[in-house]
């Protein structure tokens, strides 16, 4: 039965612009686990956790070593088992991509270009509902 997580966070502008230049390679990576990737926005949305400090996707570790497994370099799966449903209360589309931050960040990927939906700038409080569902293993 899937749950419902709730996390305070603040959106982080990440401009290092990893992801996005890396786009295809991330794609070719992760259509297995996400079918429709090529369809989502190169690049990513960053959070900080404030509450709680640190979060963890279902099984995170596991996942990882798949992607280990698989040839990923650092073993950064998209969690299968959370995806993110709301954001400010708005309903969105957004899966977790574990690219190698701490347990205290969250890096989303998502069909549309979060900042400009949300209308966030650095420092901005971001609250994040997460759906976990482990039947989806």
């Amino acid at each position: 039965m899937p749950r419902k997580i709730k996390l305070k966070c603040q959106y982080r502008e990440h401009a290092t612009g990893h992801v996005g230049s890396n786009w295809g390679t991330i794609c070719d990576h992760h259509e297995d686990e996400l079918p429709g990737i090529r369809g989502f926005t190169p690049g990513s949305f960053n959070l900080t956790l404030r509450e709680p400090r640190t979060y963890v996707p279902p099984r995170d570790r596991e996942f990882k070593e798949k992607a280990r497994r698989k040839g990923q370099s650092g073993g950064n799966p998209i969690s299968p088992l959370a995806r993110v449903i709301e954001l400010n209360g708005k309903p969105v589309e957004a899966r977790l991509y574990r690219g190698g931050h701490p347990d205290d960040s969250l890096e989303l990927l998502s069909p549309i270009r979060l900042r400009d939906f949300l209308g966030v700038t650095d420092g901005t409080e971001v609250a994040v509902i997460i759906e976990e569902d482990e039947s989806n293993a």
